[in-house]
């Protein structure tokens, strides 16, 4: 079994227990890149939510220096996540970011 999460002490982000995942067929536990998302999402019309709402939470440090100062909320228990404005998974940090460089990545703002 591999593990997934083990809290922290100093995080407040993680499952609170050890949680496990077994290995299905022993296949590895892989992410969705970034360009493999972008072909999904165009291939079965599949809209996020992040998409949907108009915005997403972004970690305080990837946020852009042109739209910090437009920033209005943040999450109430973790401040430092902020509400950006345009923020989904082909613009991570907001309108003014893209995943070009990145398409290795692992695709995030995805739900």
């Amino acid at each position: 079994m591999q593990i997934l999460y083990e809290r922290r002490i100093e995080s407040i982000e993680t499952p609170s227990i050890r949680c496990y995942l077994p290995r299905i067929s022993g296949s590895p536990i892989r992410t969705i890149g970034s360009w493999r998302l972008c072909g999904a999402t165009a291939r079965l019309g599949y809209v996020t939510e992040a998409e949907r709402f108009g915005w997403s939470f972004v970690f305080h440090l990837l946020v852009p220096p042109d739209i910090q100062e437009y920033i209005d909320q943040a999450a109430l228990s973790t401040p430092w996540w902020l509400k950006v404005d345009g923020a989904f998974w082909k613009h991570p940090e907001g309108p003014s970011s893209n995943v070009d460089e990145r398409a290795d990545h692992p695709a995030v703002h995805v739900s």
